[in-house]
């Protein structure tokens, strides 16, 4: 009997020590490592990388726009992220601010809204920078905005196409953008005919310049009065030449202005 109760013993204490080691086996096992984030086929361990849905975000002008900030796996805990636009200012309403991340957030979405100007400015890109907590973030994101131009590029043009005066005439010929750009449009100007110096003083004398959102400047022609002309009749062409600097073009349909000067003979 005595035996029976040393074998029957021995065997309830080796229950009890494998009974243990699994439980054990559970609670200092390595399942927290092993724990991934729905659908993205990390580990809950390391520190989380951030990207943007899209590469580059399209901004129309005036209309706000959302960029989604996404993380490879959710957020172990509640934390703050930090957003700056290079050169943004002027460009859009807001550019730097903070975006609240909370646990167990797959993403953050940042509202951004392009200023509404009026102005032409061709496709305009900037950088938007986003930073967090680097116990938590592995770095920082970079993403690239564009704020789109929807109009066509503007043309410079003579409003008129003739301006017919005589000796000691003073008259203004207007040059138009068809919209305000936001940067200064310079156009080099060409001359020919037969009209020399003698005949006329024009200013500007070699370009024409607007500035940012400026959509007309004036041509300003004084024509010299001479007592011995060669001929009674001089003719100047003027040419919106080329663009010297600026986003817009020039209109093929009128570039060209025609001055035509009758002198007096002296009389």
């Amino acid at each position: 009997m005595t035996k029976l109760i040393k074998i029957f013993l021995a065997l309830a204490v080796s229950a009890a020590l494998t009974a243990c080691n699994i439980f054990d086996n559970k609670v200092t096992g390595t399942a927290g490592n092993q724990v991934s984030a729905p659908g993205s086929g990390n580990t809950a361990s390391g520190l989380i990388s951030m990207s943007p849905s899209t590469p580059v975000v399209q901004f129309d002008k005036g209309i706000a726009t959302q960029v989604h900030i996404l993380f490879n796996r959710l957020l172990p805990q509640s934390t703050t992220l930090h957003w700056t636009i290079d050169d943004g200012t002027g460009h859009f309403t807001t550019v730097s601010g903070t975006l609240a991340a909370n646990i167990n957030s797959g993403e953050v979405v940042l509202s951004l809204t392009a200023v509404a100007d009026g102005l032409y400015s061709g496709v305009q890109t900037f950088n938007l920078h986003v930073s967090g907590d680097n116990t938590i973030f592995a770095s920082d994101v970079t993403i690239p905005l564009n704020i789109r131009e929807l109009n066509s590029q503007p043309v410079v043009s003579f409003g008129v196409p003739v301006s017919s005066v005589k000796d000691g005439d003073q008259f203004t010929v207007p040059v138009n953008v068809s919209q305000a750009c936001a940067q200064p449009v310079k156009i080099a100007l060409a001359f020919s005919g037969s009209a020399t110096s003698n005949d006329y003083l024009l200013t500007p004398a070699e370009a024409v310049t607007f500035a940012p959102g400026q959509t007309s400047v004036n041509l300003s022609f004084t024509i010299k009065t001479q007592t011995n002309p060669s001929a009674p009749v001089a003719n100047l062409l003027v040419k919106l030449n080329s663009v010297v600097s600026g986003l817009a073009g020039i209109d093929s349909a009128n570039k060209t202005h025609s001055v035509l000067i009758t002198h007096n003979n002296g009389s």
